[in-house]
C-alpha cells in the first residue's frame, strides 16, 4: 500500500510543481499585452517589483479589457480602436508564456472596451457608447462566426439605473459592472443568464460612490472595486472592498493609488490592481474575513497598465488524469 501511496504523492507533487501563475496586463497607450510570472510566496515575498515580459506586441491598436478561458487557456482582448475582440491560444514553458498560432477575431464591428468570460466560454463585454452589456456566445466563437450579431443582455434603454457601463466581473450566477450614473460612480449587478422577456428586472445597483468606479473583481466572498476621487488635488485612486452577501458596507482598503484601472483575483489570497497613472500593479489581500484598510504592495512596474487577469499553467485535464491514475493504482493494490 505504501509504495502505491508514495507514487500517488509524487505524481501530485510533480503536477503542483509545474503550476505557475502568470499575471497578464494590457496597456492601451503602448498597444500591447505583457506578463509576469508571479512569485510562489506572494507579493510580500518580493524584494523589488517585477518587470513585465512581452506577450503580444503587434496586431493591437488600443487593448483594454482582457480575460481568459481558464480550461482552454485562451486569452481574449477587447480592442476599442479596432472595434474587435481577439482570441489568442496561450502556451507555457517553465516560468515563461507565449502565444500559440496567430490572432483570431471572435467579434468585429463592436464597441468593446472591457470583456469577461464564463466557464462555458461565452464572452460578455461592455458597450460604453451604446450603454449596453453584450454577449458573444461560445457557439459563435467556436464556429468562427465573428460577424454574427452579439446578444443584448442589459441596456440603459430598459434599465433605468444604467449609465455608461465599463469593467465587468462575473461569477457562476451573476455579473457585476462598473457604471457612470448621474455623475456618480456605481456598480450594477444582474443575472448572468437573464430571462429573455424581462432581463431589466434582474438588474440592480450594488454600490454607489461619489467620483468614478473604474475596475471590478470578485472573490468567493468579497467584492473589490476601484475608483477615483476627483475632488482631491491631485485626484486620488482608491481600492474599495465589501462583502458580496452582507450589510452593504463599503470599506476603503487602499487610497494611495494615482489612477486605478482594472483588478483581478489570483484564485488564492491576493487581488492585483492596475494603477495606470502610477505605472504599477498593486497587490492587496483578498481573503479578509473583515475587510480592513491595507497598504498595497507594489508588485509590477508597468507603464499605462489598464486591465489584468491571472492564469495558471496547470491544466484541468492533467490534474484529472493524475487523480484517475491514483484511483487505478489504489484499486490494483486492493
Amino acid at each position: 500500500m505504501f509504495p502505491v501511496l508514495l507514487s500517488a504523492v509524487v505524481l501530485v507533487y510533480a503536477a503542483m510543481a509545474e503550476d505557475t501563475k502568470f499575471l497578464l496586463m494590457s496597456s492601451t497607450r503602448l498597444s500591447k499585452v505583457s506578463y509576469v510570472a508571479l512569485p510562489v510566496g506572494g507579493a510580500d515575498s518580493l524584494k523589488a517589483p517585477l518587470e513585465p515580459q512581452p506577450l503580444i506586441e503587434t496586431g493591437l491598436k488600443s487593448p483594454g479589457g482582457i480575460t481568459v478561458h481558464h480550461a482552454l487557456k485562451k486569452l481574449f482582448v477587447a480592442d476599442g480602436a479596432a472595434e474587435a475582440i481577439y482570441q489568442y491560444q496561450l502556451g507555457f514553458s517553465a516560468n515563461a508564456m507565449h502565444v500559440v498560432g496567430g490572432q483570431v477575431i471572435v467579434a468585429k464591428n463592436v464597441a468593446a472596451k472591457w470583456v469577461a468570460c464564463d466557464v462555458m466560454g461565452n464572452l460578455f463585454y461592455s458597450d460604453e457608447t451604446g450603454k449596453r452589456i453584450m454577449k458573444v456566445t461560445t457557439e459563435n466563437i467556436m464556429r468562427g462566426s465573428a460577424s454574427a450579431p452579439p446578444v443584448i443582455l442589459y441596456s440603459a434603454a430598459t434599465v433605468s439605473a444604467m449609465g455608461a457601463p465599463g469593467s465587468i466581473a462575473i461569477d457562476n450566477f451573476r455579473m457585476y459592472w462598473a457604471d457612470d450614473v448621474a455623475d456618480k460612480g456605481a456598480v450594477l449587478a444582474g443575472m448572468l443568464n437573464p430571462p429573455d422577456t424581462d432581463a431589466a428586472s434582474t438588474a440592480r445597483t450594488f454600490a454607489l460612490r461619489d467620483g468614478t468606479v473604474d475596475g471590478v473583481c470578485l472573490t468567493p466572498n468579497n467584492f473589490i472595486f476601484t475608483g477615483t476621487d476627483e475632488s482631491s488635488d491631485p485626484p486620488k485612486g482608491i481600492v474599495y472592498g465589501m462583502r458580496k452577501a452582507g450589510d452593504g458596507i463599503i470599506t476603503v482598503i487602499d487610497n494611495k493609488l494615482k489612477g486605478p484601472g482594472g483588478c483581478t483575483w489570483d484564485g488564492d489570497g491576493t487581488i492585483y490592481v492596475a494603477d495606470s497613472v502610477g505605472n504599477a500593479v498593486i497587490a492587496v489581500p483578498s481573503n479578509m474575513d473583515v475587510i480592513t484598510p491595507y497598504s498595497g504592495t507594489k508588485t509590477v512596474n508597468m507603464e499605462d497598465v489598464k486591465a489584468l487577469v491571472v492564469v495558471s499553467s496547470a491544466t484541468q485535464v492533467g490534474l484529472a488524469a493524475i487523480c484517475s491514475t491514483i484511483t487505478v493504482l489504489l484499486m490494483v493494490q486492493f
